[in-house]
């Protein structure tokens, strides 16, 4: 019997699969994660230009408790805005590079679980090479795949260890 061995995007594609017919795991779109973060844009925005009209306002203004009253309301708008930007990681990267960093950062964990799994059975012999070590350090067998598929609990259902021919 010949073992089946899968490589990082062999076993990528599958994971990829389960966390799609898995039923508590969310799915979410990049077009509606995108208009959650303009909604927050948005949000940035009117606070900039809410700031921006009662600083003008201070200008115009004569009394000395309107001014404070205002100085106030600035001061909150803009304690807002620093909250706003503190949740947003401090800086404000478009989506793309968002959606980047988080695809790097998914790829790179996975990767390294990969990884990690990989080298949980390295057949040694008397007659292996360091070329026969590389390859066994970068493919998995099915018995491993299933140890991810155990710890990670992705057959937790009945209708996910069904199959369909």
């Amino acid at each position: 019997m010949k073992d089946v061995l899968l490589t990082f995007t062999d076993c990528f594609d599958v994971l990829d699969y389960w966390f799609s017919i898995d039923h508590d795991v969310t799915v979410v779109q990049e077009s509606e994660f995108s208009q959650k973060q303009d909604t927050k844009q948005q949000v940035r925005d009117t606070l900039l230009e809410t700031i921006g009209k009662y600083e003008q306002i201070l200008q115009d203004c004569k009394s000395e408790i309107e001014k404070k009253v205002i100085i106030r309301t600035i001061d909150s708008l803009k304690e807002q805005l620093a909250e706003l930007d503190r949740e947003d990681g401090g800086a404000i990267m478009s989506h793309r590079e968002k959606g980047a960093k988080r695809t790097e950062k998914r790829l790179k964990a996975l990767r390294e679980m990969y990884n990690f799994y990989c080298k949980q059975h390295c057949k040694v012999g008397v007659y292996t090479t360091f070329d026969n070590i590389k390859k066994e350090l970068d493919v998995l067998s099915l018995g491993e795949f299933s140890f991810i598929v155990r710890d990670f609990q992705l057959l937790k259902n009945r209708q996910d260890k069904t199959v369909i021919t």
